[in-house]
């Protein structure tokens, strides 16, 4: 969220956090909010399907694609040297 702790302690103190600030949040930390919230659960729930790249990017097969290529690139950088 580019936000610093001082800031997410206020939004925490704050009694009206917009429901937009709540989905952020929800999807940082993989909870679904919808089961605390009504107005959550009634009007997103519906719609709301994780894309191919959420899907793609918890699996672990993905970090370990990521960081072979990264390791990968980087030999060919210390070869280049």
């Amino acid at each position: 969220m580019g936000k610093s702790r001082r800031w997410m302690y206020l939004m925490y103190n704050n009694s009206t956090v917009s429901l937009d600030l709540v989905l952020q949040i929800g999807k940082i930390i993989h909870h679904d909010f919808s089961d605390s919230i009504k107005e959550l659960s009634t009007s997103l729930k519906v719609n709301e399907s994780p894309t191919a790249y959420e899907k793609e990017e918890i699996s672990a097969d993905y970090w370990k694609d990521k960081y072979l290529k990264l390791l990968e690139e980087y030999n060919l950088l210390l070869k280049q040297r």
